[in-house]
């Protein structure tokens, strides 16, 4: 029997972050021993390139002629997996039309899907969706697709006081939000380790702090044992929440984007996360001192997401 082809593609940049390829990688690692998978993206840098290159063949797409370029690639009888918001109801049946299977990894509910299966993993109501009949829709935090060091069954090991913290907004900082947060940060007696994409700008005066290290890049085995050996994360309600949550620590978290809010707002009804709220606003920083003032004591929230791995499969094998 021939091994049939996956063809990923997501992007990731300064602009729209780094959320949706690491996920959608993630993704291609759980499936690359049972498939031929390829990923493609537009103009990767070496990081993307390096990542990529750890799982599956990578496909460079030209950002003038992607949508057209990805398009050629396929002859019909493909599982396509799309993950960005600029993925269009059009662009979904262009690819169903070739006969391809679809699936689309999408938090929003702005337009009408064809993919024949959607992994949302913002804990949103199904009813908001438009939908094709034979559309299968997998809705909540367990359809995250974490990549494989947070899965290994690693757990937090640090203290109830806040005395190290890990910093990140992802690997875009396209609010310039980094360094406001930095400025309240070390008012406090607290060891932080900042991680971080090399696009994201960080005042000289944090790089000649010694109570801050600053991670650029950095693998996710590298994050885990962050995660694991710190006291608290402070993070963006994105995927880095949900790697956070997979390994236990404490989080304070908040939003600056649109799609950020539904996940924010979920996990605060959930009790999951200290809330910052609108890190666009200055409300953050009263927050964050009141949260110092108070003993800076967090609850950890744990989800064990490795339960999922052969349900996915399964997804997947049910749609040859």
């Amino acid at each position: 029997m021939k091994i049939p082809n996956i063809y990923f593609r997501a992007d990731a940049n300064a602009q729209i972050g780094y959320g949706h390829f690491i996920r959608t990688l993630a993704l291609a690692d759980l499936l690359c021993n049972s498939y031929n998978c390829y990923f493609a993206t537009v103009n990767p840098t070496e990081y993307q390139r390096e990542e990529i290159s750890k799982i599956c063949p990578a496909i460079v797409l030209s950002e003038k002629n992607h949508w057209t370029e990805f398009l050629s690639l396929l002859s019909g009888n493909e599982i396509v997996v799309l993950d960005n918001y600029y993925f269009t109801s059009e662009y979904q049946k262009t690819i169903k039309d070739k006969g391809c299977f679809l699936v689309c990894i999408d938090e929003m509910h702005d337009k009408h899907y064809w993919a024949d299966v959607i992994f949302c993993p913002d804990p949103v109501k199904s009813s908001l969706f438009s939908l094709e009949p034979y559309t299968r829709l997998y809705i909540g935090l367990e359809w995250a697709f974490l990549r494989s060091p947070f899965l290994n069954g690693n757990t937090w090991q640090g203290h109830d006081s806040l005395q190290n913290i890990v910093l990140s907004l992802g690997g875009a900082d396209p609010c310039h939000l980094m360094n406001r947060l930095l400025d309240v940060l070390v008012q406090f007696p607290i060891s932080i380790n900042v991680v971080t994409g090399n696009q994201v700008v960080i005042d000289s005066r944090f790089f000649q702090n010694s109570s801050i290290n600053i991670h650029i890049g950095i693998s996710a085995s590298e994050l885990v044992y962050l995660y694991q050996n710190s006291d608290a994360a402070f993070l963006s309600a994105s995927t880095m929440c949900l790697e956070a949550f997979a390994i236990g620590i404490p989080v304070a978290s908040g939003y600056y984007v649109n799609n950020q809010i539904a996940l924010y707002e979920y996990l605060c009804q959930i009790n999951a996360i200290y809330p910052l709220g609108d890190l666009k606003q200055n409300d953050f920083e009263a927050k964050i001192i009141s949260l110092f003032a108070g003993g800076g004591k967090l609850n950890p929230y744990v989800i064990k997401y490795s339960d999922c791995k052969s349900e996915i499969m399964s997804i997947f094998s049910s749609l040859l």
